[in-house]
């Protein structure tokens, strides 16, 4: 959900949290994506960024995916976070296809 209340701020920082707290249940090998409601400029993102996680967009630009069809107002709330030991060979924005997000393309290797 959208943080749109305090309720719902915390709930979606509780979330975020609880993917760091229980990563090592997880493969090395790990791609956490989806709407993650937040923008990576804040602070309960980067702390996603600890524990063997990057953020896929690295070297590729900011890559905005919302909304869709507001190019100048865009930020990105939709976040593919890998493993340090997969490689990002490739990550782009697709175009508008009629959500109110943009779609992304990735291409991943293991490194």
């Amino acid at each position: 959900m959208p943080p749109l209340s305090q309720t719902t701020f915390d709930n979606r920082n509780m979330q975020l949290t609880n993917i760091i707290s229980k990563r090592s249940q997880y493969s090395s090998n790990l791609i956490i994506a989806g709407d993650f409601n937040t923008s990576s400029f804040s602070n309960h993102f980067k702390i996603l960024l600890s524990n063997n996680l990057k953020d896929s967009r690295v070297g590729f630009g900011l890559l905005p995916t919302w909304p869709a069809n507001y190019g100048i107002l865009q930020t990105t709330l939709d976040h593919f976070l890998v493993s340090d030991d997969l490689q990002v060979i490739d990550r782009s924005t697709g175009p508008n296809i009629g959500s109110d997000l943009l779609p992304i393309n990735m291409i991943i290797g293991i490194e």
